[in-house]
């Protein structure tokens, strides 16, 4: 679980594991469907990067679903 990961803290306080390559101002977002939150880089375009998969404590199995979501759509190089 942890190989290639690091530990981390979000602005909202939240504790998980994301992949190693990942960097303050990522975001951590959920997609519709899927099974465990993903991290994005924005790239300064209107695109951002896929940097892998993360686990979130309180986060997975749809319990970020109560919490105050925004829905957005991502342009993913």
């Amino acid at each position: 679980m942890t190989a290639h990961r690091r530990f981390c803290r979000t602005r909202g306080r939240y504790l998980g594991w994301v992949p190693i390559g990942t960097a303050p101002g990522d975001i951590i977002c959920i997609f519709f469907g899927g099974s465990v939150p993903y991290v994005l880089r924005h790239d300064g375009s209107d695109c951002y990067q896929l940097i892998g998969e993360c686990y979130v404590h309180g986060f997975m199995s749809g319990e970020a679903m109560g919490e105050d979501l925004v829905e957005q759509e991502f342009n993913i190089r």
